[in-house]
């Protein structure tokens, strides 16, 4: 899950290019809620996206990634073609 604490938006079948100590890139589908006519009603929708993970960050001795961004690679739903989120160490 990426944004929405209610699971609007995430995505899966991540397949890794890269792994290292300083980042990540991957490709795969992210699902979207068009929240048409509201999100508890709406439908999901799937578009390729390629996704990155940075901001490496030492949280209780060990290292996490702490930003993650993401670009739709075709087809998108309304909004940005990109974004990012942060994210706070476990």
């Amino acid at each position: 899950m990426i944004a929405c604490g209610d699971g609007n938006f995430w995505v899966g079948a991540l397949h890794w290019q890269t792994w290292t100590a300083s980042g990540a890139k991957a490709t795969g589908s992210a699902h979207a809620n068009d929240c048409d006519p509201y999100c508890a009603a709406g439908h999901f929708h799937t578009y390729p996206v390629a996704v990155a993970l940075s901001g490496v960050k030492t949280c209780g001795g060990r290292s996490e990634f702490t930003k993650l961004e993401y670009r739709f690679s075709e087809a998108k739903p309304k909004g940005p073609r990109s974004g990012s989120y942060p994210f706070r160490c476990a």
